[in-house]
C-alpha cells in the first residue's frame, strides 16, 4: 500500500459514521462516470495487495453502511504470507 493510501484510510478511520459517509459520498462524485465495477475494485485491491485486516475492515464497513454485500461475493484471497 502506498503511503498515500495508507494515510487516507487512517485518515477515514478516524472519522465518525456520518463523516465517512461525506468521504464515499466524494469519492462517489470524482469516479469516472460508468464507475468501477465490485469486481474491477477487487482486482484493483489485488494488485494493491491490500492488508487483509483492512480489506475485512473494508468489507465490515460496506455490510453496516449499505447491507448489499454477502462474504461469498467477496471472494477475496488470503492475502498472509
Amino acid at each position: 500500500m502506498s503511503a498515500v493510501e495508507q494515510e487516507i484510510l487512517e485518515a477515514v478511520r478516524r472519522l465518525d459514521p456520518k463523516q465517512q459517509q461525506r468521504v464515499l459520498e466524494f469519492v462517489r462524485t470524482i469516479t469516472p462516470k460508468g464507475g468501477t465495477t465490485f469486481a474491477e475494485m477487487r482486482e484493483i485491491a489485488r494488485e494493491i495487495a491490500f492488508p487483509k485486516e483492512d480489506l475485512d475492515e473494508i468489507a465490515r464497513i460496506i455490510e453496516e453502511e449499505f447491507e448489499q454485500v454477502r462474504g461469498d461475493e467477496l471472494d477475496v484471497p488470503d492475502l498472509d504470507p
